[in-house]
């Protein structure tokens, strides 16, 4: 009869596990015993400038005014008054006639 055992990778046993960590890590010196000099004084990282919008203009101040992000009107496509556009139009949808030349029917035809 077979054992589990013979299923499993020698790479998943406790003798391999224990081999991999048996190397002695040493502890770094006491502060007492590192030698201190002056010539070289740690240094922050450089900074990096990072993608996309600044955090600083994304949220505005409380009392800081709005800007407008149309210089002009809206005009509506479909009933063409002035306020708003046609997604926020309430009158019915106008729908427009469509002409289409001999010359443009042919053309379609014959690609085909």
């Amino acid at each position: 009869m077979e054992s589990i055992e013979d299923y499993v990778d020698a790479y998943f046993t406790t003798t391999t596990y224990m081999r991999a960590y048996n190397n002695k890590i040493t502890p770094l010196p006491g502060s007492d015993l590192v030698l201190d000099n002056d010539n070289q004084s740690i240094q922050q990282p450089p900074l990096k400038r990072l993608d996309g919008k600044p955090r600083n203009t994304i949220f505005k101040a409380p009392g800081e005014a709005k800007v407008r992000s149309r210089s002009s009107t809206v005009r509506c496509s479909n009933c063409q008054q002035f306020g708003h556009n046609i997604k926020g139009c309430r009158r019915a949808l106008v729908t427009k006639k469509v002409v289409v030349s001999n010359k443009v029917k042919q053309a379609n035809i014959l690609d085909i």
